[in-house]
């Protein structure tokens, strides 16, 4: 990116970005968060260091050193910790620190820096900007200072400051965090790697990078291939500073006719593949990822939310209401013919009748909540949703309904909230349904028979526990049609393992599962005849009879066990795709855990919540492939085995709420890793 700036530098910008630090490649999205929780961490230090060592050590020249990365992910408490450490503060002259963000005034922020390099001087903010910039330069002119410069948004602020900055060759520093940057690396990172693509984009940069930053991201958005332009708007749908879940931003995608169908991949995952891709140009950022560093939520910033609502609006893609236009829907009557397909209304629904009564032709409808409750509630849900013959997506996650829509028969997708211990009913003739999200208070849902009509739905998701109202399940199954389509089941109740079976016996192809079984009676269901089972969660009711039979699938990639009684683990030990293990509360037959080479070869993280095991044994060549451990509530596990030492693949140990001896082995641990395999990426995460 140096070159394609180089190449026009009078034109795009000369600001001195010799040392760019991407805070997003050290992994310090959690930095802040970690912290806060008075955690120890260590392995973060690696990136303090090497900024350190650019501070205290190399050119006497100036040099600008920029902390790089989309918002949130912990830019400004590194820099502040570095610009506060005793070495650094011990090495300059003086230093000043002062933050931009996207509203500034040049005279704010050389008073804040004068004032910070004279703290015994008053200065009267009636000074003109001139006289403010000179005297600032004449301060700094024999002085080995260190400027921190934070939330860049644009490049005006640094050119409004630049010129105060005098280079006299004694070592001075300026930290710049900056995220507008990014932005242009992502529209670098996927262009040709050609001399003439850089030069072409650098040629579009100059006229717009000392101008709004909108301009950078309309030119982001403009470099967009044409199927991720319309995914891309679809953030516009979300709440500022939403976090929002991969898997239902995914299935909106699907749903919504946004992801291109492959004869040979499943829907899903070609929208996983976009989500990364708008990822990789820093249009969107990763706020969480899964135990298989799958991304699981992700985010977007202010100022893309708004371009994303804007553009949406103008290209008549999404429309977003909100504010005093919400209680009039008349005032949008003459406008019907403009209006988009998709609506995203922000208030509490009360006069929702109104609304559905105007947009008859809508097709996506997004009913927000209001920051200030939970929840809110929606009476006579049925009759207030039959305007709405064409709607394909309805999302009213946080909204509380009394009755489920029966006429829309164009649905596909569709998020709702009940109360505790409810029974849904579903009309007969919802055939196009493919993705189901019920959120509950609390309690049980009730599903009716008519679900097994759904034969297209892809994702059933229930919060609260899902229960089959059928008394002869058996019977039922048998006359019902397969639902082959099925991938995703979550939380489904069972009474006991025969009612399990039966159920699952006709969802064939479910590949993510999450499940309770209230009796186990020392037998597991059949989930080995689901042979595209890869994500299982599984957990027992009160048992008094160890389980000896498992009845896992081969093709496993991530098995949360919760509860029970297992007589051994040596079925899971030997699944061959398996990459995370979680056990919770899970009792086994034996008080010393024996771990043999041959044992869990493919396994990546490992959690162990409250085992009963008192000895942990573990050959040097085991866990091969371990990357994370993970260990929370260990009340009788007095020390972690010194073989975890000498893992080469191992990133992060993590211990919560354990005893001081095994804390003390983790520091153990941590030391061998560090200082005799110089493992110096290792993470040692200690919370008591």
């Amino acid at each position: 990116m140096r070159e394609a700036a180089e190449m026009h530098e009078k034109k795009v910008s000369d600001l001195a970005l010799h040392n760019t630090i991407d805070v997003a490649s050290v992994n310090t999205s959690q930095f802040a968060r970690i912290t806060s929780m008075r955690e120890e961490m260590v392995g973060f230090q690696e990136v303090m260091d090497k900024l350190s060592r650019q501070l205290l050590r190399g050119s006497p020249e100036l040099d600008v050193i920029s902390i790089v990365g989309m918002a949130g992910l912990g830019k400004t408490t590194l820099a502040n910790k570095l610009f506060l450490d005793q070495l650094v503060v011990s090495h300059f002259d003086v230093r000043a620190q002062c933050c931009v963000s996207q509203a500034y005034t040049r005279k704010d922020l050389l008073l804040t820096i004068i004032r910070g390099v004279k703290k015994d001087t008053i200065i009267s903010d009636k000074l003109p900007e001139n006289e403010l910039a000179d005297k600032l330069r004449r301060l700094l002119l024999v002085q080995r200072y260190l400027i921190l410069v934070d939330d860049v948004w644009e490049t005006n602020a640094w050119d409004d400051l630049k010129p105060c900055f005098y280079d006299a060759n004694n070592g001075s520093r300026i930290i710049l965090t900056t995220w507008l940057i990014v932005l242009i690396a992502g529209i670098l990172e996927a262009m040709e790697k050609e001399k003439h693509s850089w030069e072409q984009v650098a040629s579009n940069l100059g006229p717009h990078i000392h101008a709004k930053s909108e301009d950078i991201i309309d030119l982001s958005y403009q470099n967009l291939p044409y199927h991720l332009k319309p995914c891309f708007l679809y953030f516009g749908a979300f709440l500022e500073d939403e976090e929002i879940k991969v898997s239902k931003l995914t299935w909106l995608w699907t749903e919504e006719g946004l992801v291109k169908p492959h004869a040979e991949k499943l829907p899903e995952d070609i929208a996983e593949y976009y989500l990364e891709n708008l990822i990789g140009r820093n249009l969107v950022m990763v706020s969480k990822k899964s135990s298989d560093g799958k991304i699981k939520a992700c985010r977007i910033h202010d100022l893309l939310l708004d371009y994303c609502r804007l553009k949406a609006k103008m290209e008549n893609f999404l429309q977003w209401i909100k504010g005093k236009n919400i209680a009039d829907p008349s005032s949008f009557a003459r406008q019907k013919h403009k209006m988009s397909r998709r609506l995203c209304l922000y208030f509490e629904g009360d006069n929702l009748v109104e609304w559905s009564s105007i947009f008859l032709a809508v097709q996506s409808f997004h009913l927000m909540k209001s920051r200030h409750i939970a929840s809110s509630s929606i009476g006579c849900t049925s009759f207030t949703f039959n305007n709405f013959k064409f709607l394909r997506v309805l999302d009213m996650e946080f909204t509380i309904i009394d009755s489920f829509p029966q006429a829309l028969t164009c649905l596909r997708y569709c998020a709702i909230r009940i109360t505790e211990d409810s029974s849904l009913s579903f009309s007969s003739n919802l055939w196009n349904f493919e993705t189901l999200i019920v959120k509950g208070i609390g309690g049980r849902v009730s599903l009716p028979d008519t679900l097994w009509k759904m034969v297209k739905l892809r994702h059933l998701h229930i919060y609260s526990r899902a229960m089959f109202t059928n008394p002869n399940v058996q019977m039922f199954v048998e006359s019902s049609p397969k639902m082959d389509v099925l991938r995703t089941l979550a939380s489904a109740w069972f009474s006991c393992v025969e009612d399990a079976d039966n159920i699952l016996a006709n969802t064939p192809n479910v590949q993510k599962l999450r499940c309770e079984v209230l009796r186990c009676d020392g037998f597991f269901p059949a989930f080995n005849n689901l042979t595209k089972l890869e994500v299982l969660k599984f957990s027992c009711g009160p048992a008094y009879t160890w389980s000896t039979e498992l009845k896992l699938p081969p093709n496993l990639k991530k098995l949360t066990l919760s509860s029970g009684r297992i007589f051994n683990l040596n079925q899971v030990a030997t699944l061959p795709r398996l990459a995370v293990l979680k056990l919770l509360h899970v009792i086994t037959k034996y008080e010393v855990w024996e771990v043999t080479r041959e044992q869990f070869p493919p396994i990546k993280f490992l959690k162990l919540h409250d085992p009963d095991i008192l000895e942990w044994n573990v050959a040097d060549d085991a866990f091969p492939c371990l990357e994370h451990l993970v260990l929370r509530k260990c009340r009788y596990l007095e020390e972690i085995p010194s073989s975890f030492g000498d893992m080469a693949t191992l990133k992060s140990i993590k211990v919560l709420e354990c005893n001081d001896s095994l804390v003390e082995s983790a520091k153990d641990i941590r030391e061998t890793q560090v200082e005799e395999i110089q493992n110096s990426g290792f993470k040692l995460f200690i919370q008591k």
